[in-house]
């Protein structure tokens, strides 16, 4: 009977340092991300075309672009009259795009910075070239906006 008494207390101690044992620390769980801006709606449409959405009659980014654009606004429709697809690079989505039979004259990128939350525009228009941002200093852009910016500014 003792030894069972002792097997007893034995293995109950043994259960309780077992439970007690530490255990190795968890890496910490990361911050929840901030909630989504109002642009990131965007993202879903990469792939697609800008008309067939209607991206840039959608709210907040056509009020957005009203009020970045003025009374230029009315030339993004036709300067993006022959558009590419709604792309995106590291967050980056953007669109580009030129007016029929005047791509080397009239054209349009849109820069939409989803993680900053930013608007950025160029207008090509009569061959001359037009920035718009709505938010001072640079941001990372897409290699197929760098490169097609580079070209419109090797024209005479």
């Amino acid at each position: 009977m003792k030894e069972r008494a002792l097997l007893l207390a034995a293995s109950l101690l043994l259960g309780i340092a077992a439970c007690q044992r530490e255990e190795a620390p968890q890496a910490p769980t990361p911050p929840a991300h901030a909630a989504p801006g109002p642009l990131a709606f965007v993202e879903a449409l990469v792939g697609r075309y800008p008309r067939e959405v209607h991206l840039f009659e959608t709210p907040p980014l056509s009020t957005r672009l009203e009020s970045l654009l003025g009374d230029r606004y009315p030339l993004l429709g036709p300067d993006l009259e022959v558009q590419g697809p709604i792309s995106e690079e590291k967050g980056v989505v953007y669109v580009t795009g030129n007016k029929q039979h005047a791509g080397g004259s009239d054209a349009a990128i849109v820069v939409i910075d989803v993680p900053h939350d930013s608007l950025h525009v160029w207008l090509l228009v009569g061959g001359a070239l037009q920035e718009y941002r709505e938010k001072p200093g640079e941001h990372p852009l897409p290699e197929e906006v760098r490169s097609l910016l580079a070209s419109w500014s090797e024209r005479p």
